[in-house]
Formats: structure tokens, sequence, C-alpha cells
């Protein structure tokens, strides 16, 4: 596997409904790929976003794909991975299961730590 995932977080953005995950991503390969898509089997929905400025308001917009190189940090206001629809109940500090699917068709199974509060 040429990607690692570290520190991965998740929170709620909306308790019960919608939640983040922030992580850093690192790609230990020589050559550069993008994280195309999310899933967890603790969410109905995962999708890839971020937070642009649009007349003078912040907008959130969905990605085709992050472009994962040396490091890439997935973080608040900037690209993340969403969740929708919970699939149970989840405490804030429980932790998630993800799995992130690459560009090459590679797949990482992942982690994420609950946060008390949001970033």
């Amino acid at each position: 596997m040429s990607v690692e995932a570290r520190n991965a977080r998740w929170g709620w953005e909306k308790v019960g409904a919608t939640a983040y995950v922030y992580m850093e991503l690192r790609n230990t390969g020589g050559r550069t790929l993008s994280l195309v898509s999310a899933s967890s089997p603790d969410f109905t929905f995962a999708n890839l976003v971020t937070t642009t400025d649009e007349e003078g308001e912040r907008v959130k917009a969905g990605l085709d794909g992050i472009t994962v190189r040396e490091e890439t940090v997935l973080r608040p206001g900037d690209r993340r991975v969403q969740l929708d629809a919970p699939t149970r109940p989840l405490a804030a500090d429980e932790a998630v299961e993800l799995v992130l699917s690459m560009s090459d068709g590679t797949r990482l199974a992942i982690t994420a730590e609950g946060e008390t509060a949001p970033s």
C-alpha cells in the first residue's frame, strides 16, 4: 500500500445526522494518487467535500477526488470526508470505521477516533 492515513478524527457537524472526518494522508509511493471515494458501515453516505468562498459566503462543494501527494491533510474548512445518516446511534467519543478508495483501485481500511467537540 502506498498511501497511509494517520491521526484520523471524526466529529459531528450536526449531531445525529452529519459528521466530518479529518486526517493526514501520506503517499509513500513514487506516483501521485487520488482519494476518489470513501464508505463507512457506520453511515449511509460518505462524500468528499470542501468549503469555498462564493460571493463572500462559505459554501460546501462536492469533490470528485483529492490528490494525495507526499503529505496531504484533510482539515476543517478545507477538504474532508463528510458522513451522513448514521446507521446506528453514535456517541461523539466512539471510533468509526471507514474505507478509503484510491484512484489505482486500492482500498485502505481506517479507524477514525471520535472528537467530543468540533475542531
